[in-house]
């Protein structure tokens, strides 16, 4: 009888070890997605210019629609959409680059200090935008990097 009873007590956790096994495939599977996502800040901008100029499909492939950004700068611009659902805010991201996006925050106004976050999605560089003959337009010859699904929020002074 003991061995009868020992079989049943091992096909038991075994049974319990193959469900362990496929619920931890199954939660990795799930954040595998998610990991896969980096998050760049004010110092990867050249970079991110630089993929842009240099691998175009890789930065469609790689970054675009999938990584975010997130830093600390200065508002620029502040201005209604076109379709007045929301704002266009251009905001100044250290001495040579400028992070774009559209939100619902009406309470910006230039010179703010706020951190912008979101998705990564389209680059122009001052480079391209010379080639166009943009300087001195919007943006004049910063890199511009324009987020989706952003946040604009003002940082609060220190007390």
């Amino acid at each position: 009888m003991r061995n009868g009873s020992s079989k049943k007590s091992r096909a038991l956790p075994a049974a319990f070890r193959t469900l362990a096994v496929a619920c931890g495939l199954l939660a990795l599977t799930g954040t595998a997605e998610q990991a896969l996502a980096r998050q760049y800040g004010a110092g990867d901008i050249s970079y991110l210019m630089n993929l842009w100029n240099t691998n175009r499909a890789g930065y469609l492939g790689t970054v675009q629609n999938i990584d975010t950004f997130s830093a600390l700068g200065t508002v620029d611009t502040v201005s209604k959409t076109v379709d007045g659902s929301g704002f266009d805010v251009v905001v100044t991201v250290g001495l040579s680059a400028e992070v774009s996006c559209t939100t619902g925050a009406a309470d910006l106004v230039k010179g703010d200090q706020v951190t912008v976050s979101g998705r990564i999605g389209r680059a122009t560089t001052a480079l391209s935008q010379a080639t166009m003959n943009q300087i001195g337009g919007p943006g004049g010859s910063r890199d511009s990097l324009g987020l989706q699904s952003c946040m604009v929020e003002k940082v609060s002074p220190p007390k």
